[in-house]
C-alpha cells in the first residue's frame, strides 16, 4: 500500500486550539487546598504549576495558575465592512448609514379631515422611539389657509410645530417609561373666531427593555480606605460645575435646525449595550471563602452604546449647533448638539474633538474620534438623544422621513 503524505497546511485546523492558561487571584482567607477543590486541580499539581512548597503561606493578591483552558478552533470571520452611503428615507429625506446597517422603514398613520391631513411616522409606535408629525393641506388644496392657528399636543404634552413650505412639521417623543397604550393626538386648527379641535387615538406598544446583572467585588469593609476629604470636596465642586453647565445647555430653546438629512454616528454598526437597559448592580466581598452580599442598586442606561475603538470616527446625527464640547468626569469627552425645539444629541467618552462650542455642523460631519474617557470599562460611543428632556433610542431618528 502506498501512503500519500499531504502537506500540513492542507489538513485543516487542529482539533483544538492552543490552550490558554487559567489564573486565579488569591483572596483573604483562601487556602491552597480550597483552591484545589474549587478548580478540581490535584494539590500536588497546583504546587508544581506555581512553584509552591508544602506549608508555604499564600499571600492575598497573588495570582495562581489553576489550569489550562482548551477551546475549539474558531472559524475565521470576515471583517465587518467599514464605510458609509446615503440612502433615501422618504421621497425627500436622505440618511447616511454604515455599509452593514439599514435603518428600518417607518410605520405610518394618516388622519384626514376637511381642514388638513396629519401624518405620523415612527420606526415603531412603541415606547422609546422618536416620532415625526406632518400637517399638510387636504388632497387637492394647494396650501393651508393663511393665518391658521395650529396647535398640537401628544399625550397632553405640547408639540412645538415648525412652519414649512408644505405646512407644519415636528419631532416628538414616545417616552420609554410611560405612555404605553392609547395616546391622544390633539390638534387645534382655524382662525378666530372659528377654531376647530380634532382628536385621534394612537396605540403605543409597550417595549420590553432588557435587564443585565453586574457583580462587583468591593472587598471586605475593613480593607476599604476612607476617602480623602480634600478629594471628596474637589469632586463635589467638579460635579457642581458640570451640573450647572448641563443645566444651561439643556435649557436652550432654539429655533428648528433640522433639515431633510440625518446620519448614523458611526461608519460601522454594532450595538454593545441596548437603550434603556435596566442595569442591576450586586456588590459583594469574600470572607472565609464565602461570598457575602454587600449592597445592591440599579439604574437605567439612558443611551445606546455603539462599538467604537479608540480613534474610530464619530459623526453628527443631524444639523445643529455644538453647545458643549468639554471633558466631564462621568461622560468623558462630551459633545452635545442642539438641533432646535429642545432636541439634543449627545456623544460621550470621545478620544478627541474635531469641533468646538458654537460651531454649526451638518448631518454626517466628523465630530471627533471614539475613546474610553470618563466612567467606562472599554472604548465605545455612548449615543444619546433627548427630545424636550425625554431620553429616546437615538437610532430611531434615522427611520423618520423628516423634512423641514
Amino acid at each position: 500500500m502506498t501512503l500519500l503524505l499531504l502537506p500540513a497546511i492542507l489538513l485543516g485546523p487542529a482539533a483544538h486550539a492552543e490552550g490558554r492558561p487559567d489564573y486565579y487571584r488569591v483572596r483573604n482567607g483562601d487556602t491552597l487546598s480550597g483552591i484545589s477543590q474549587k478548580f478540581r486541580v490535584p494539590l500536588q499539581r497546583l504546587r508544581q504549576m506555581n512553584g509552591l512548597r508544602p506549608g508555604q503561606t499564600l499571600q492575598a493578591g497573588r495570582t495562581l495558575k489553576v489550569g489550562v483552558r482548551r477551546s475549539r478552533a474558531q472559524p475565521a470571520h470576515r471583517p465587518e465592512p467599514v464605510g458609509q452611503r446615503w440612502r433615501p428615507m422618504g421621497p425627500e429625506t436622505q440618511t447616511l448609514l454604515p455599509l452593514n446597517y439599514n435603518a428600518p422603514a417607518p410605520a405610518k398613520l394618516i388622519f384626514r379631515n376637511a381642514d388638513f391631513e396629519a401624518r405620523l411616522y415612527a420606526r415603531s409606535f412603541a415606547q422609546g422611539n422618536a416620532a415625526y408629525l406632518e400637517i399638510l393641506p387636504p388632497s387637492g388644496r394647494p396650501a393651508l389657509p393663511a393665518h391658521s392657528i395650529i396647535e398640537a399636543k401628544f399625550g397632553g404634552e405640547l408639540v412645538p410645530l415648525t412652519a414649512t413650505r408644505f405646512g407644519y412639521a415636528a419631532v416628538f417623543a414616545l417616552a420609554p417609561d410611560s405612555g404605553a397604550g392609547r395616546q391622544r393626538l390633539e390638534l387645534r386648527f382655524g382662525a378666530q373666531p372659528a377654531i376647530h379641535q380634532y382628536g385621534y387615538n394612537v396605540a403605543v406598544r409597550r417595549t420590553a427593555f432588557p435587564a443585565t446583572a453586574w457583580r462587583v467585588n468591593v472587598g471586605p469593609p475593613e480593607s476599604r480606605r476612607t476617602a480623602d476629604p480634600a478629594i471628596v470636596a474637589q469632586r463635589a465642586e467638579q460635579a457642581r460645575r458640570e451640573g450647572e453647565k448641563k443645566a444651561r445647555v439643556f435649557a436652550l430653546n432654539s429655533a428648528n435646525m433640522l433639515t431633510n438629512r440625518t446620519a448614523h454616528p458611526r461608519d460601522s454598526h454594532k450595538i454593545t449595550s441596548q437603550f434603556f437597559t435596566l442595569r442591576r448592580i450586586y456588590r459583594f466581598f469574600y470572607r472565609n471563602r464565602r461570598r457575602i452580599q454587600d449592597s445592591t442598586g440599579s439604574y437605567r442606561h439612558r443611551g445606546l452604546d455603539l462599538r467604537g475603538r479608540i480613534g474610530d470616527p464619530i459623526f453628527a446625527m443631524a444639523n445643529g449647533r455644538v453647545v458643549c464640547a468639554e471633558r466631564m468626569r462621568g461622560e468623558g469627552n462630551f459633545i452635545v448638539i442642539d438641533h432646535g425645539n429642545k432636541i439634543f444629541t449627545g456623544y460621550m467618552h470621545m478620544n478627541r474633538f474635531n469641533v468646538s462650542e458654537g460651531q454649526y455642523v451638518q448631518a454626517g460631519q466628523l465630530l471627533g474620534a471614539a475613546g474610553a474617557t470618563g466612567n467606562v470599562t472599554g472604548a465605545h460611543l455612548h449615543m444619546s438623544l433627548w427630545v424636550r428632556g425625554v431620553p429616546l433610542e437615538a437610532l430611531s431618528l434615522l427611520s423618520l422621513p423628516i423634512r423641514f
